[in-house]
């Protein structure tokens, strides 16, 4: 009896389908269809802006982890200042917080969906842009999440 083909899922686990879990992984199976935990929005936005915030300083003024308060970068003006995807600059942070790897040796990521989770449209879009820049093969906006960390916070 031919069913056709199916696909095997591993879901997105909070605190599990980490990027060291997914390699594992796909160690054991390169068919299986591989998601990442939920990737936020935000802060792929907010590494964005530390980054070109920093591109501005002089070194020795630069911080990793500092917005500075002006207001083109905050949370109200986030769909004007959010970058437009020709000007998305792909830097290792960012790669790092949306939990892309690239293919060792025999080992490849695909297929792999990122799952990502926003309360803001435009904030939505830029991450999107990210992983789509990164190589993901599939993304998916969470809404509605059920898990406790999320369920009733207007996110995800």
């Amino acid at each position: 009896m031919n069913l056709g083909q199916k696909e095997f899922h591993i879901a997105p686990m909070i605190d599990v389908s980490t990027v060291e879990f997914r390699y594992f992984t796909r160690l054991l199976t390169k068919r299986a269809v591989i998601w990442t935990q939920m990737i936020v929005a935000e802060t792929l936005v907010h590494r964005s802006r530390i980054h070109h915030q920093n591109k501005k300083l002089p070194r020795k003024e630069r911080s990793s982890c500092e917005l500075p308060s002006s207001p083109s970068t905050t949370s109200s003006s986030s769909s004007s200042s959010i970058e437009e995807e020709d000007e998305i600059e792909l830097t290792e942070d960012l790669i790092k917080h949306c939990g892309w790897w690239d293919a060792h040796g025999n080992v490849s990521p695909h297929p792999t969906i990122c799952q990502i989770g926003s309360n803001s449209p435009a904030e939505s879009a830029f991450a999107t842009r990210v992983v789509a820049k990164c190589g993901y093969d599939s993304i998916d906006l969470n809404c509605e999440c059920p898990s406790d960390r999320v369920a009733g916070r207007c996110f995800g």
